[in-house]
């Protein structure tokens, strides 16, 4: 379930067993009209969703239009009113206090964000964007939830 409320997106992966895990994302829009919010929502709720099954997301049809771009910008100079892409915009201080939070609880040894920035090619967490923070915050969730259930014990039979 995916609840937009205000300029939040809050996405819940419940299970039948009554597991769940959530989590809240951000809005941000390039555009300050419905178009930007509807946009801002639309990959909100794709990468919320993928980060928190562990998938990678990706965007053919950005991809295609990537390289489309590539090709024709070798063909012919860009022009100043052409639009740019869109930039992700970076992680929130939230974001970036809640993964601290999470290391500094967890250990490095379950989650260490020297390793988040190399598998995201950063060279500091401040450099992630919104979406590789949720991601590796969902990461870090996951594996809280397994340590915990790797801690408790079988009932008795």
């Amino acid at each position: 379930m995916q609840i937009v409320d205000g300029d939040t997106l809050r996405t819940i992966l419940a299970h039948k067993s009554g597991e769940w895990v959530s989590s809240t994302i951000a809005l941000r829009s390039a555009k300050n009209d419905m178009q930007g919010l509807g946009s801002a929502i639309t990959y909100a709720r794709r990468y919320a969703l993928a980060a928190l099954v562990g998938v990678s997301a990706e965007d053919d049809d950005g991809n295609a239009a990537s390289r489309r771009s590539a090709r024709r910008d070798e063909q012919e100079p860009q022009h100043d009113n052409e639009a740019a892409l869109p930039i992700a915009a970076s992680a929130s201080a939230d974001q970036i206090a809640q993964l601290r939070a999470l290391e500094a609880e967890l250990g490095e040894e379950t989650f260490s964000l020297a390793k988040v920035c190399a598998a995201f090619r950063a060279s500091a967490i401040e450099q992630l964007n919104i979406h590789q923070a949720q991601q590796a915050i969902s990461r870090a969730e996951s594996r809280r939830r397994q340590a915990c259930g790797a801690t408790t014990e079988p009932p008795d039979a």
